[in-house]
């Protein structure tokens, strides 16, 4: 399973949701998002958020009313400019870009199912388990003409997450 397809035994889902309009997000659901995940008594210490590119451009153009200020700093780490950090004010968000998530932003308002966006939690709570052998080998023959070896391996590997409610998922409802 994947993190937003994660099921226990009873085949139950192992995230909560939060729900963002299909009109695109506004400002509180950030934190909405994140006072979301872990019980009463915690906060996400390791975790993180998962979003398209469109939805971080989207929470850095967040401006406040009176003074037109940006509401959200978004500091992208120098060595890897995909993560970084979110921060409004007293809370500090890492956050990694994926292009495999649907942005909030562009979404449709007619979509026919629930819409699974923006990923928050703690990636610690996924285990990936490896199912029977691997192989690694070298070949001359693929990039013979280039004069290059390239290395080929094989391994059947799965993963789910293993912590009930490690993960909140902005969710688009249906229409």
């Amino acid at each position: 399973f994947g993190i937003k397809t994660a099921k226990n035994t009873d085949s139950e889902a192992l995230y909560a949701t939060m729900a963002v309009t299909a009109n695109g997000l506004t400002s509180d659901d950030m934190m909405n998002l994140y006072f979301s995940y872990g019980g009463d008594d915690e906060l996400g210490g390791a975790a993180g958020l998962l979003l398209n590119k469109k939805d971080l451009k989207t929470i850095g153009d967040f401006r406040g009313t009176n003074e037109k200020k940006r509401l959200f700093k978004i500091t992208p780490d120098m060595a890897n400019p995909n993560t970084g950090i979110i921060e409004d004010g007293g809370y500090i968000i890492p956050y990694t870009l994926s292009s495999a998530l649907t942005a909030v932003t562009n979404t449709s308002a007619s979509a026919t199912a629930a819409i699974q966006t923006m990923l928050y939690g703690n990636p610690l709570a996924y285990e990936l388990g490896l199912f029977g052998p691997y192989t690694i080998r070298v070949d001359e023959s693929v990039k013979a003409v280039e004069r290059e070896l390239t290395i080929l391996g094989d391994v059947m590997v799965g993963g789910n997450l293993v912590v009930d409610n490690s993960y909140v998922i902005a969710t688009i409802a249906k229409t």
